[in-house]
């Protein structure tokens, strides 16, 4: 009796907990950059001659193994590549130090070419805010 009481306690306690969705493979590099892949259409990874190959059926991006430092699902994009790509090149962001002061109002393309110190920073744009760390 007291196993079956003990299932049924476990049962319900899982159907209180919440499904996180993890939509992107996040990879950090050897040099502490991140680039984050889509994987809400659907992930093919292939590994050949020293690389990773990852397709989501239109982009193919392929990474070299030994650059590699770690990968892991994430609920949200990293880096600035990233943000870039969900707001488009075009859209204009705030950049905010992280004690909120306003440093500079930009396109998204102008912040990923560069023009950045290193550092750690809030940026905005629209509804969309992000923690980006330039290294």
């Amino acid at each position: 009796m007291k196993r079956i009481f003990s299932f049924v306690a476990l049962c319900v306690m899982t159907l209180g907990t919440q499904v996180t969705a993890y939509n992107y493979l996040t990879v950090t590099n050897t040099d502490g950059s991140q680039q984050s892949i889509d994987v809400t259409a659907g992930l093919t990874i292939t590994f050949a001659d020293g690389n990773m190959i990852a397709t989501d059926g239109t982009t193919t991006t392929t990474l070299a193994l030994s650059s590699l430092a770690s990968m892991a699902f994430t609920a949200e994009a990293s880096a600035v590549e990233d943000l870039v790509a969900e707001v488009g090149g075009n859209a204009q962001v705030q950049v905010y130090s992280m004690d909120g002061k306003l440093i500079r109002s930009v396109s998204a393309k102008m912040l990923q070419q560069g023009g950045m110190d290193k550092g750690v920073y809030i940026v905005k744009t629209g509804t969309t805010t992000k923690k980006v760390m330039i290294k």
